[in-house]
């Protein structure tokens, strides 16, 4: 992507990495700090509302004034502005701002001879835009980014997909879960010799382990089609000694477990069932008393990562609030009391403290290739590491520095089957990610999201001639559920995670459906201007139609948790609040397959006189195809990704993974 280069009263502005170079320093703005400053750069000396500022940065989403306020003063903080004597952003009284800075486009190759001679900042400044071109080494040596803290190492390149890492005390053994022919096991690797043994069974997942003090016992999860069970392993030497199940949780829930300091109990988190959110409780292990703790409402998932203080007992809790904001908490477990730090207007997963306990370590922003700090408050962000793998959630190493963590490498590719032949070609496969494919109406153009330019972005593939190119500018590091062309193929919505996106496949507008801040599920099209999605109300998924002519939503029968508009009304689908399907108004026997995954995708669709779904019963994914008059069903496709299906007269647009590898990896200091 094109960087553009501001220069702000001297300071310069990088719209792409977000950042503010000063003479003898850079910062890193937050996302949304960041689309302020565009904004104002591209209309400075304008009287700018407060009403334009929401339209264009938050895309019409529905915001508080403080949580404008809040991104004005951290701007202002970042910039060295005074509110008061302003030289960047005036505030206009009842009105909105005016950005009074010099503002200019830098373009290093209208540089007069006369600048090199300026200090030394302007020199290097000069030459890293004159060679960036050149080489990625150059780029290296002459940016002035401040370096992350550490540096990372692998401790595994096992076959398998390694996750939820965790040295013990002592530093003797490394323990973590291993995904390798279709369950996780619970491994542990002695650290002096390399050696590896299993744990736990073949016959069911194994995950969040945790150390006791001593490095004598560790405690895990443990789930198959039967069991929830939280597991606690003696050991002696590389051996088990004594395996006992000290809780049975509801099946189906995949929460977290951790030990207390002295190891007199056990917190951790669970689900009643699949429909209900993840709640925290603690467990005495001498009495097997067990107690909810006090904690805020939980809203969507609930309350499942959660970390223990490096030396009190108290928890640092990372989860949705009922804004959809993500929120911050300190439970103190003697206490039961529950205190709010801070939240942000972004997706921030797993949050630990650091070794001191004085403040927050997170992964970075989707795609999740950093980790950083910030204090108690969500301010004063200092990146630790910069890696291009994907880190998934981090732990503590007990030498009071580093961390680890698994790092994945993912390769997804899109290909079309076609039934009559039996046989699937690739149809975009770069080295990257590339998924969620819908067909618009015409068989035409392909849209998909791909991650080739290195943020998730939208491309349409030209299914007559095998071209491709990117249709989106995104810079708000969002993660995308779902896809889909409009009837008339001029529009395309996207399902995040908090939220629906509107991209104008002609004037490359995006805008955000004016929705209240909640998790959205199975989205479709009613006609060309009317969406389709399902919001959770008073317990229950009700439809509702969203107008993007007048910005209305309409709630649609009650007796409907979801449907699946398809031009033909032949292949709508409905689905009751009692989880069954109908079709053309015949009942389906849907029991075989989950309709709607995890995520709030529609796992089926239907085609003419058959109904095409991912079954989900064994250990990997498979594309079924069922005729809809004598139930006949036909295993067309294994193995493919967790993602929508996307069926055409001929054929089916898939993804599947063409390669995936996750190890475990370590900080260091740098040298």
């Amino acid at each position: 992507m094109t960087d553009i280069i501001y220069k702000i009263n001297g300071i310069f502005f990088s719209e792409v990495k977000q950042t503010l170079t000063f003479e003898k320093h850079t910062i890193e703005l937050e996302v949304r700090e960041s689309e302020v400053l565009a904004y104002f750069c591209k209309h400075a000396n304008q009287q700018i509302t407060r009403g334009e500022l929401i339209d264009n940065v938050w895309h019409g989403q529905i915001v508080t004034d403080n949580a404008v306020n809040r991104v004005i003063t951290k701007l202002r903080k970042a910039l060295g502005d005074d509110a008061k004597k302003s030289t960047f952003i005036k505030t206009l009284p009842r009105i909105g701002y005016k950005f009074i800075a010099n503002t200019s486009l830098f373009e290093p190759h209208k540089l007069k001879s006369a600048d090199l001679s300026k200090p030394s900042f302007q020199w290097k400044l000069t030459i890293f835009f004159l060679l960036i071109a050149m080489t990625y080494l150059v780029f290296m040596s002459n940016t002035s980014e401040v370096k992350p803290l550490k540096v990372v190492s692998a401790l595994t390149r096992d076959a398998g997909l390694e996750s939820d890492a965790v040295i013990s005390p002592n530093g003797r053994f490394l323990s973590y879960s291993s995904l390798n022919k279709g369950w996780e096991k619970l491994i542990l690797k002695n650290t002096a010799t390399g050696a590896i043994f299993q744990l736990s069974d073949n016959a069911g997942d194994a995950s969040s382990a945790t150390w006791s003090a001593d490095s004598t016992n560790l405690i895990y999860m443990y789930n198959n089609h039967s069991v929830c069970q939280i597991k606690r392993v003696f050991l002696l030497g590389n051996t088990i000694s004594r395996e006992e199940v000290i809780h049975n949780c509801p099946i189906g829930s995949f929460g977290r477990v951790a030990y207390n300091h002295n190891n007199s109990k056990i917190v951790y988190s669970e689900r009643r069932t699949p429909e209900h959110p993840y709640l925290l409780y603690v467990m005495d292990l001498h009495s097997g008393y067990k107690k909810q703790l006090n904690q805020p409402p939980p809203f969507n998932a609930g309350h499942i990562f959660f970390d223990l203080h490096p030396t009190e007992d108290k928890l640092l809790l990372s989860t949705p609030d009922e804004q959809q904001w993500h929120a911050f908490y300190l439970l103190d477990l003697e206490e039961s009391i529950s205190t709010y730090l801070f939240k942000k207007d972004e997706y921030i997963c797993c949050a630990i403290f650091n070794h001191s306990g004085n403040k927050i370590v997170v992964m970075g922003p989707y795609p999740n290739q950093s980790l950083v700090e910030m204090d108690l408050a969500g301010n004063n962000t200092k990146k630790i590491i910069n890696t291009t793998h994907l880190i998934s959630p981090v732990s503590r190493i007990h030498n009071n520095s580093d961390y680890i963590y698994s790092g994945s490498q993912l390769n997804f590719d899109i290909s079309f089957y076609e039934e009559k032949l039996k046989s699937s070609v690739a149809i975009i496969d770069s080295s990257v990610v590339d998924r969620l494919p819908d067909i618009s109406s015409d068989n035409k153009q392909l849209a998909y999201i791909s991650r080739e330019a290195n943020t998730s972005q939208v491309w349409l593939y030209n299914v007559n001639n095998n071209s491709k190119r990117q249709i989106s500018q995104f810079t708000d590091h969002q993660h995308y559920q779902d896809l889909q062309f409009s009837p008339d193929n001029k529009k395309l919505s996207l399902l995040m995670s908090y939220g629906i996106k509107l991209l104008n496949i002609g004037t490359k507008e995006t805008k955000l459906v004016k929705i209240p801040l909640q998790v959205a599920r199975g989205m479709s099209w009613f006609d060309e201007t009317t969406l389709a999605f399902s919001l959770r109300v008073e317990g229950k998924w009700r439809v509702h139609h969203y107008s993007i002519l007048t910005e209305e939503i309409t709630l649609i029968d009650e007796d409907w948790a979801y449907i699946k508009y398809s031009k033909n009304p032949k292949e709508i689908a409905f689905i009751s609040q009692n989880n069954e399907l109908y079709i053309n108004n015949i009942h389906m026997n849907s029991a075989t397959f989950t309709m709607i995954d995890y995520i709030g995708v529609f796992n089926f669709q239907v085609k003419g006189e058959h109904l095409y779904y991912l079954d989900d019963s064994s250990n990997s994914l498979s594309v079924i195809k069922m005729n809809l008059t004598n139930k006949q069903q036909e295993l067309l496709l294994e193995n493919v990704s967790p993602t929508k299906l996307t069926i055409v007269e001929n054929g089916i647009y898939y993804t599947h993974i063409k390669s995936h590898s996750s190890d475990i990896f370590r900080t260091f200091d740098q040298d």
